[in-house]
């Protein structure tokens, strides 16, 4: 069921533009439609985006070498190289998404995110944010040794299998694919009777 609380804008679109943006997710969002059942109104992952103003826009995904703002290089290098050797694929290279309103309130308004195409994806049953994991194994182990962290707190803790747990877990969700649409809330609640 849907909050109204965390819509900071309400868009009235008419119908014509509505099915538009509609069929472009229907065409260019199939695997992850067909991942999540076509179940949008009750599987939708979600990511705080300060700088975007338009209610519906195509994003494109850093997957070449990026760096957090708050976690170290090097740190960032050792969970790719990880991650990589598990999963083959830099997954701390992607865009970080989650099926929590609450969590994505604190990094902007809040979007739906769906992958455009080809799509993977890496979350924990466990782990519920890597950034705050990594800062309570600073100060529990006196430690900031990447590769302990990996031991201790992440190796054999994350899986690239149901879409639908990882969101339902409301536990940081990574996503590796080219581009995807950024739909605001409001714009994408509504839209979901048009996508079914």
């Amino acid at each position: 069921m849907k909050s109204t609380e965390f819509i900071t804008e309400m868009y009235d679109f008419p119908e014509e533009e509505m099915q538009q943006y509609a069929n472009l997710i229907k065409k260019d969002c199939q695997p992850y439609l067909q991942a999540i059942g076509g179940q949008v109104d009750q599987y939708e992952m979600y990511r705080g985006m300060r700088h975007v103003h338009d209610a519906f826009s195509k994003r494109k995904v850093r997957l070449d070498q990026r760096y957090p703002k708050d976690s170290s290089h090097e740190l960032h290098d050792y969970m790719n190289d990880h991650f990589y050797d598990t999963f083959g694929a830099e997954f701390r290279n992607a865009v970080f998404c989650t099926g929590s309103l609450s969590q994505v309130k604190e990094y902007g308004p809040e979007f739906a995110v769906f992958p455009i195409g080809n799509f993977e994806f890496l979350w924990s049953p466990k782990v519920e944010d890597m950034f705050k994991e990594w800062e309570d194994f600073e100060i529990e182990e006196n430690s900031d040794d990447p590769r302990q962290f990996i031991k201790t707190r992440i190796a054999g803790k994350y899986t690239n299998k149901n879409i639908k747990k990882a969101i339902d877990s409301k536990h940081e969700i990574m996503i590796r694919c080219n581009e995807y649409y950024a739909v605001d809330l409001s714009l994408a609640w509504d839209l979901h009777e048009y996508i079914k």
